[in-house]
């Protein structure tokens, strides 16, 4: 672990990805995602001081207040447990776990590639890091999007397009609500990684990603959608 180096790779995901995804190309410096993971966790937590116990939890709170099937003495139940500080670190856990999930599928996702479509030889450690690095702009993306969420006492607040398209519902909300600017910059640094780590062209590369990009937030949409119906029966 070089730290120095860890965080000029840091800064220059954000001005220079191809450096980025070249030293992890071609220089074998140990672990090279540690650093930038800590930043994610550290963003990810605060993140959910923000809007955890100001945005999620009176949401949830409300919800139940307004569902007419359940007794009072249930609803002071579950309102009690909801202002818990165990259900407030349980969540932030929650958080930060999802956040790790998320790098771990992708990286594998991205190192399947190879197997389909070809490429020079790179392991799932490569991707593992690569997805790290540009994971600080999901990052930076996440700690907007609380501030937003803050601010309007809404968890459906955001730089995604569900925020503008406020007539849609259903699946198409939830579609929309995976469609933002720092997503859409994830996708063209993965497709950049994709073309210095396997060496594909650019057009095969953006097609990948904004393939997998596509085919992700279907299925996210999908269950989202579907977790939202089962919770209002």
């Amino acid at each position: 672990m070089n730290l120095k180096a860890d965080l000029l790779r840091i800064f220059k995901i954000f001005y220079d990805p191809h450096s980025v995804f070249r030293s992890i190309r071609d220089k074998d410096e140990g672990i090279v995602w540690l650093t930038p993971f800590i930043f994610i966790i550290i963003g990810t937590v605060l993140y959910s001081l923000i809007v955890v116990p100001h945005v999620i939890i009176p949401e949830q709170i409300e919800r139940m207040q307004q569902n007419d099937d359940l007794e009072e003495d249930v609803l002071s139940s579950q309102i009690g447990y909801l202002e818990t500080s165990y259900h407030f670190y349980t969540s932030i856990f929650a958080e930060v776990g999802k956040q790790l999930f998320y790098y771990l599928i992708l990286a594998f996702i991205l190192s399947s590639m190879q197997i389909i479509l070809g490429g020079k030889k790179a392991s799932y450690g490569h991707f593992f890091s690569g997805v790290v690095y540009v994971g600080i702009i999901k990052t930076a993306g996440l700690i907007i999007q609380g501030y937003m969420q803050y601010q309007q006492s809404s968890s459906a607040a955001g730089t995604h397009l569900a925020a503008v398209f406020t007539e849609i519902t259903g699946f198409g909300r939830h579609f929309l609500h995976t469609l933002n600017l720092f997503s859409l910059w994830q996708v063209i640094l993965l497709a950049i990684m994709l073309q210095v780590i396997y060496g594909y062209s650019k057009k095969k590369s953006y097609i990948v990603m904004f393939f997998i990009w596509f085919s992700w937030n279907i299925v996210i949409a999908y269950f989202s959608n579907l977790a939202e119906i089962v919770r209002s029966e």
